[in-house]
């Protein structure tokens, strides 16, 4: 079998391009006395590790609606007579971000909610997208998304994406009593938390509404939005601290170790670490003065430039022995399970039969099951008519070590914040390379919109 998409059998291919809190509502239903209207009552606090004061409250619960104000420490209470849960809240500060919460359960009584970041990043995940939106349409579908199991998911997410930045373990946002600063009065251990969360935030040059968004996008794992949680360099945000996957095609042949090795990147020192050779010295980066994103670093032989894009992909190129450049693909390492590549994806490769043989371009479709098996696709040499895979196909197969297998090959997946996933793979007998993306519709820009990109070109004989 072959490792090259091109092929007739599809062998390897290449690829660049909070913990569960007590279910249940918040209320039991109370017994009404005779003539009498049952009512929901709503409490909390409102904070982002300072209080809210002054901000309308406004709830839309399966019955009723209520508003109320919140105090000087961000205390609020609202009556909504004949209001049953579940239901969401808004606080519209004076200043600063619009928050929500959601209150699960059903029936009448008393319930605590707590508004704040965290519970706007629990209210996004449980429901699957923006909490705005689940506030301004809190229909019967909209409500049957806040249940007890979407919520201590929700819990369970944040923990994990959140480790090592804000422990909320054992922590439920919405119930856990909150003491918020204000004045003299200092905040207690939750509202302590939030203040790690909003430093965290500003290391990692992320706002609340990106992370919600993020959250929202990637609620079937939490990696992705550890990624974007994570200290960020002062000089461009998509370089960050944590594990990167380094894909070196050059290496093939010569260097088993360093063909997909991973390196440790400390923001703050502006330094990477081999990880596969612990008498490496740390590699100190420079980044260029005007030219956001752009960082240079000493080389085997010279100087090696490293580009790296909002998402976290990286590209780097260095001078061999002999002047040319080489290339390495630098990848944030996700732990993502297999199920995340079912799906039909769009390919790019640079492909050659052994190590000594001319690079060929290839482009072509491929469609992956949520076991990772390869069902089908079809591929395009150069401008040749495309043809379809053939013959038996291959499965990618978890590797302890980190990504995937797909016979000679190593695979990785990355997933943004938005929730786009690529797959780049790395064949260890000949080096070609892949890069993979998923099939998605995509609207027009808006007119007058400015991206600003990185452009990498690979000529045929494997220069960049």
């Amino acid at each position: 079998m072959t490792t090259n998409f091109k092929h007739s059998a599809l062998g390897t291919a290449i690829t660049l391009a909070l913990a569960a809190c007590g279910g249940g509502g918040g209320s039991s239903t109370d017994s009404a006395a005779p003539g009498a209207t049952a009512s929901l009552t709503l409490t909390g606090t409102a904070a982002t590790g300072q209080a809210i004061a002054n901000a309308v409250v406004e709830a839309k619960c399966h019955i009723g609606t209520g508003t109320g104000v919140t105090k000087v420490d961000g205390s609020y209470s609202i009556d909504i007579a004949g209001g049953s849960l579940p239901c969401v809240l808004e606080v519209r500060p004076a200043a600063g971000a619009t928050l929500h919460a959601v209150a699960e359960g059903s029936g009448t009584g008393t319930a605590t909610v707590n508004v704040t970041p965290l519970t706007e990043l629990v209210a996004a995940h449980a429901t699957r997208g923006a909490p705005a939106d689940l506030f301004a349409s809190f229909d019967a579908a909209a409500q049957s998304k806040v249940n007890a199991a979407a919520v201590n998911a929700a819990m369970a997410t944040l923990v994990a994406a959140l480790q090592g930045i804000v422990d909320v373990t054992g922590l439920n946002p919405m119930r856990d009593a909150l003491v918020a600063a204000n004045g003299a009065v200092a905040g207690n251990a939750h509202d302590q938390k939030l203040d790690a969360l909003k430093a965290a935030l500003a290391a990692a040059q992320t706002t609340l509404a990106e992370l919600t968004a993020a959250v929202a996008a990637n609620a079937a794992s939490s990696a992705a939005i550890r990624t974007v949680v994570q200290p960020a360099t002062a000089s461009c945000a998509g370089l960050r601290s944590g594990k990167y996957r380094v894909l070196n095609p050059h290496e093939v042949g010569f260097d088993a170790t360093h063909v997909a090795h991973l390196i440790s990147v400390d923001a703050a020192r502006l330094s990477a670490t081999d990880d596969a050779d612990a008498t490496r010295t740390p590699l100190a980066l420079t980044a260029v003065s005007g030219s956001a994103c752009k960082f240079t670093a000493p080389s085997t032989h010279g100087t090696q430039t490293v580009y790296a894009t909002r998402s976290g992909l990286a590209i780097a190129l260095a001078p061999s022995s002999t002047g040319q450049l080489r290339t390495s693909l630098i990848v944030p390492e996700q732990a993502l399970p297999v199920a995340e590549l079912a799906g039909n994806w769009n390919f790019l490769e640079f492909s050659r039969d052994t190590t000594s043989s001319a690079f060929a371009q290839d482009a072509g479709t491929a469609t992956i099951d949520a076991a990772g098996q390869l069902t089908g696709g079809s591929v395009c040499v150069g401008l040749n008519t495309c043809s379809a895979f053939t013959g038996a196909l291959e499965s990618f197969t978890v590797n302890a070590a980190g990504g995937f297998d797909l016979g000679t090959a190593r695979a990785f997946a990355f997933k943004t914040p938005s929730g786009k996933v690529s797959l780049f793979l790395i064949d260890r007998g000949t080096g070609s390379v892949t890069v993979l993306t998923k099939q998605a519709p995509l609207a027009l820009p808006a007119v007058g919109l400015v991206q600003k990109f990185w452009d990498f070109t690979i000529a045929s004989n494997g220069v960049p």
